[in-house]
């Protein structure tokens, strides 16, 4: 993820498709694609059986870790223009390979 992190600072093209652990429930699935600048995020919910969406779709101007492992997403705009100031994405212990 950091590798991830760091293309999209060097303004260069990246994907990442994540699929984080749940212990209830079924699986989201984020896309995650920087290119020049701006990072897309698309999280699919719908195969989680306690989800009460299908997802949600981001353009961001950021993206980092936070103190506690999660990827964060700011300065985002979501469906219809709306302002998304800063958004959690997922938890994971960088540390681990």
């Amino acid at each position: 993820m950091q590798h991830f992190i760091n293309r999209f600072h060097d303004h260069k093209f990246d994907y990442v498709l994540a699929i984080p652990p749940f212990l209830d429930g079924g699986y989201v699935i984020y896309d995650l694609i920087a290119d020049d600048g701006e990072v897309k995020v698309r999280l699919d919910s719908t195969r989680d059986i306690y989800s009460s969406d299908a997802g949600l779709q981001l353009t961001c101007k950021a993206i980092e870790f936070d103190n506690k492992g999660t990827v964060v997403v700011e300065q985002c705009t979501g469906p219809e223009s709306v302002e998304v100031s800063h958004y959690s994405l997922f938890s994971f212990d960088p540390t681990r390979k």
